[in-house]
């Protein structure tokens, strides 16, 4: 147990450190789209309004803002947030003590280093702080494998019925997440009871539970959406599905969201640079998940398999950029990983200091570093000119294969540019901007990668309002690669990270601007 006092002086601790953090945000976020759309359905929800107009998300989350719609009308999500964090706090006290039972004073210690990976410093806070449906998220997701890890302790009915609950309620806040948590959990806690060979009425039983609890938990959100967009999608849901996922992606998107995307982006950082237990995190992941030094490897197993599914899948999103993890705050999407990588990482940081167990912690160290060693690259393959209308250009060859670039001299703004819907017209059909393939604004023009396989053949260029062409348009045109060697987060004013003079690169987008 955590000592008398303990819990409540963290708890204290990171709820301070929030309202200080509030009080430096407010109100600057109120203008971006998607806080816009929270409050909009807030006050719909506070005042009994079902139009759909006013509910793009998922109802979850904006309903927790209604509640406090009239006490806190200018920032009704505070509370709840401020709720959320410490629920979620607790509750990762309670898997850390899981996952590092030989850990001295875990709960204390696992309860600092929540606080040090969510409230300390100017990025981690401002997850937290600003209203995103992942802050109400993630203590749902923390129940969840809590109730997955008592299941596979206990094999009782009653613990897989509230991870079901858990699922259900999640899906009423972010039903991707719902998703994977089912089909990554249920196969764990399937296996943990097959590995008793239970007679099959046990097994019958242990399911109708989890069923039970997972469609109480959807039946509150299910009756909202209904009752908001009748049986149809909704505005986001329906976009996100447009949008969709692309696993060859994700090579891509960990060298260059989560190493650095230099040289290929030469602003911007990734993860790895902001967040510095994420290398000893996932080294000590390594550790905790085979079991070195008596660790419970199933447990940490079944988190470390939820954590890398959760990555992969944010990762293969197609609409998730280098610039937007950062400018446009979508790092959000992994405030509930930072925790645990930092839990890890003191446990792996445990391992060194040990006699018994330095190698092992130095070989999954250098096992982790291989996984570090790389950076993104732009091969420059073929130039010419082609004429234009203005709004029309041709893509010679068009953009194949997934790791294409193909730049032209496009004028417009960055906003313009990065975000209205350009299309490309290819194999007979019409793809957009976005959701099947990307414009990165450059300092000369524009770059195009797809991001999901297109038709192979010529294509054309249609711009958005507001972009032109000049008559005579110079392309360049080339691919990304992965090259393994020392990666700029490591040497940064090195040669090779510096973009090359001689062929565009995207240029950093305005510093004011928010969505």
């Amino acid at each position: 147990m955590i000592r008398r006092g303990a819990l409540p002086f963290s708890i204290a601790m990171l709820l301070l450190l929030q309202w200080r953090a509030d009080r430096r945000l407010f109100p600057t976020w109120t203008g971006w789209a998607d806080q816009h759309h929270y409050m909009r359905a807030a006050q719909a929800w506070a005042s009994l309004n079902f139009d759909p107009i006013r509910h793009h998300y998922p109802p979850g989350y904006p309903m927790m803002g209604a509640l406090f719609m009239h006490l806190i009308p200018q920032q009704p999500f505070l509370v709840p947030d401020m709720l959320c964090s410490a629920v979620a706090l607790v509750l990762f006290t309670r898997i850390a003590r899981r996952l590092c039972p030989s850990m001295p004073h875990v709960e204390a210690v696992s309860a600092l280093c929540f606080i040090a990976c969510t409230a300390i410093g100017k990025t981690s806070v401002d997850l937290w702080v600003v209203p995103w449906t992942t802050t109400a998220a993630a203590p749902v997701i923390f129940a969840c494998l809590l109730a997955a890890l008592r299941y596979c302790t206990s094999l009782a009915a009653m613990d897989i019925a509230f991870m079901g609950l858990a699922v259900g309620l999640c899906a009423a806040i972010r039903p991707s997440d719902a998703a994977l948590l089912l089909l990554v959990c249920a196969p764990f806690c399937a296996a943990r009871l097959a590995a008793t060979r239970p007679p099959p009425r046990r097994a019958v039983l242990h399911a109708a539970a989890l069923a039970a609890g997972l469609a109480t938990g959807l039946i509150p959100g299910i009756t909202a959406h209904v009752v908001t967009h009748g049986w149809s999608l909704g505005g986001y849901i329906g976009g996100s599905a447009s949008t969709g996922f692309e696993w060859r992606l994700i090579p891509f998107r960990w060298v260059t969201l989560v190493i650095g995307p230099r040289p290929l982006f030469p602003q911007g950082s990734g993860m790895a640079a902001t967040f510095v237990w994420l290398l000893p995190g996932i080294a000590g992941m390594g550790l905790a998940v085979a079991g070195a030094q008596g660790r419970p490897a199933f447990a940490n197993a079944l988190v470390a398999a939820v954590l890398c599914a959760y990555w992969a899948m944010y990762l293969s999103y197609r609409d998730l950029q280098p610039y937007g993890l950062w400018r446009f705050s979508n790092i959000h999407y992994f405030k509930w990983v930072l925790p645990f990588l930092g839990l890890w990482a003191i446990d792996w940081a445990r391992a060194l200091i040990r006699p018994g167990a330095r190698r092992q912690a130095a070989l999954a160290a250098g096992a982790t570093v291989l996984l570090f060693c790389w950076r993104p690259e732009f091969l420059p393959q073929a130039h010419g000119t082609e004429p234009t209308d203005g709004l029309r250009a041709a893509v010679p060859g068009g953009l194949q294969p997934m790791n294409h670039i193909f730049q032209l001299p496009v004028q417009g703004d960055w906003i313009a540019l990065y975000f209205h819907e350009s299309t490309l017209l290819t194999g007979g059909k019409t793809f957009r901007n976005t959701g099947d393939f990307k414009i990165f604004p450059t300092p000369e023009g524009a770059m195009l990668m797809p991001l999901r396989k297109l038709p192979e053949g010529d294509a054309t260029l249609v711009l958005a309002d507001g972009l032109t062409l000049p008559p005579q348009a110079n392309w360049v045109s080339g691919s990304a690669r992965l090259v393994f060697g020392i990666p700029c987060l490591v040497t940064p004013h090195s040669r090779a990270c510096k973009a090359r003079d001689d062929t565009m690169h995207p240029a950093e987008p305005p510093p004011v601007v928010k969505r």
